[in-house]
């Protein structure tokens, strides 16, 4: 089968996990036979390497913010989704006409328009659309009765017709989650058709290899991920200032990730304030290659996020590399996480709640051992990266019907 992957970035160009994660489905249907073209974002193009079949030349409406800097004005006005679809359009298309491809398959389109989507349409390619996140919101039609509502939609139909999905016909489509479904749902993104499944992990990447935890030594706490306030990140710190303080030198937490400036700055304040300096260490940004090998050093992954996530990925590499994991239940995390089994939850923004967790796991190292075990379990019979993508592969081919070559 001869699929064109689109997604706003790709990496090199990655800033998150489903960049990567988009990179590891295209190389395993690569070694399954299928022949993968990529369409992606100009985004920082001339950074990237030239690759032969990854075509960086669409365009966003604005662009992302460097590590360091603040998200600041994204714009979603209908004029500027419309004129951002029409040039995606036409570079697709384009793209299209030069095989014969049997799918489009898009992944991300934050910030990039339905433009792919009305491309394949026009040239007659079948399309499917993977959820990651909620940036269908972005494309979701007008609806209510009243004044403003109204006149949004007759800009949608005559001014502006390419900047929402009003007008276009149900393609196949899935997400990541129950959760993510059902939030679409309710904000007006019409999704009711939508499939759901889970993702996984390349297990290879995230080898078995359990730091187990010796008499006397600190339980290692480990928070991954960007640096923002509905992360909760201080919640994490919070609770490293509220455990069990008879022994308050028996926890160190490891911060890795960077995020809104304005932000960090308030948690390394807030680290000196709680007088916190010698048990919490920020490493920035590190490579996502070497994520796993700090999974392997650390004894358990706090999951702090105050958002309702759209799955959780890094709970994923944590159970399937030997940390034990510590999570706020908001959003798809709860359809992976089973309290007492393969991890612990806690209420998210409760330091109180996260404090005693963590207590639970320092002062019972068999349990906390326990929870390693059936973590890593789970992830190989529900979440690997081969199971997932067999799964994509069902789910493409029936987008492809009778045009379907494998």
């Amino acid at each position: 089968m001869r699929v064109l992957v689109v997604n706003n970035l790709y990496p090199p160009m990655a800033f998150g996990g489903y960049e990567v994660l988009c990179e590891q489905i295209v190389e395993t249907l690569e070694s399954r036979g299928y022949e993968i073209d990529v369409l992606t974002s100009d985004f920082c193009a001339a950074e990237c390497p030239p690759a032969p079949r990854v075509h960086r030349l669409l365009q966003l409406t604005t662009d992302f913010p460097r590590p360091g800097e603040d998200v600041g004005f994204v714009d979603f006005r209908l004029r500027r989704m419309h004129a951002v679809a029409r040039v995606n359009q036409r570079h697709t298309e384009r793209i299209l006409r030069q095989k014969a491809y049997d799918l489009v398959f898009c992944w991300c389109l934050n910030r990039m328009s339905i433009g792919p989507v009305l491309a394949a349409r026009h040239v007659g390619v079948p399309v499917c659309y993977t959820v990651n996140d909620e940036h269908p919101k972005q494309f979701r039609p007008a609806q209510g009765a009243g004044l403003r509502a109204r006149a949004r939609v007759l800009a949608e139909r005559s001014l502006w017709p390419k900047a929402t999905l009003r007008g276009v016909a149900a393609f196949p489509t899935t997400v990541i989650s129950q959760a993510l479904k059902d939030s679409l749902l309710d904000q007006g993104t019409p999704l009711e058709h939508a499939r759901v499944i889970h993702q996984g992990i390349p297990l290879e990447q995230f080898p078995f290899a359990p730091t187990h935890r010796q008499p006397g030594e600190a339980l290692r706490v480990l928070y991954v991920g960007q640096l923002s306030a509905s992360k909760g990140v201080h919640t994490v710190i919070r609770a490293l200032a509220s455990v069990d303080t008879s022994h308050p030198d028996d926890m160190h937490l490891t911060i890795v990730g960077s995020g809104v400036p304005e932000y960090e700055r308030y948690l390394r304040g807030l680290v000196d304030d709680l007088r916190l300096g010698d048990r919490v260490t920020f490493t920035g940004r590190v490579p996502h290659e070497e994520v796993a090998s700090m999974y392997r050093r650390s004894h358990v992954l706090a999951f702090s996020s105050e958002c309702r996530e759209a799955f959780g990925l890094s709970h994923l590499e944590a159970m399937a590399s030997g940390c034990a994991v510590v999570s706020t239940l908001r959003g798809g995390c709860a359809e992976l996480v089973r309290d007492g089994r393969n991890a612990l939850e806690f209420e998210a923004g409760n330091a109180l709640h996260l404090a005693a967790r963590l207590d639970e796991l320092r002062y019972d190292e068999h349990a906390r051992r326990a929870l390693v075990r059936a973590g890593r379990q789970w992830v190989e019979r529900h979440h690997s990266l081969s199971g997932y993508c067999s799964n994509l592969e069902e789910f493409m081919s029936d987008a492809c019907g009778p045009r379907a070559l494998n």
